[in-house]
């Protein structure tokens, strides 16, 4: 499954799924698998690039890059990922940075999460 899903935040929260991010501005979170530190190859979103040494996608932790009108939010979800996990990593995110989600807020859904997840 790859897409993006898209959060509406009004009294009512509705979600859309978006076939492309043409267009939005908001906040964009992007969950990511864990890699190796010291790898040479950057974690990359929409034209947005993040060096691994820096972040790697180590679980429970994440990263913000302002860019395009956008808040790109990474999200490290460690080697292996359940659902109760990726709910508690998003609670986690959203409580830290809830200024940052009065706007419209996208979910990338990567390519490696089944229709189960």
């Amino acid at each position: 499954m790859n897409g993006f899903i898209l959060i509406q935040m009004t009294n009512k929260m509705k979600t859309i799924t978006i076939k492309n991010l043409e267009g939005f501005s908001g906040v964009i979170l992007i969950p990511v698998f864990e890699t190796y530190s010291k790898s040479l190859v950057p974690i990359e979103f929409h034209g947005v690039s993040v060096p691994s040494k820096v972040f790697y996608g180590k679980k429970d932790t994440h990263y913000l890059i302002e860019k395009y009108d956008c808040l790109h939010i990474f999200i490290g979800l460690g080697t292996v990922i359940n659902y109760k996990d990726l709910k508690t990593i998003f609670r986690r995110i959203s409580a830290k940075q809830k200024e940052s989600f009065a706007s419209e807020v996208a979910l990338v859904v990567p390519e490696q999460f089944s229709l189960e997840q």
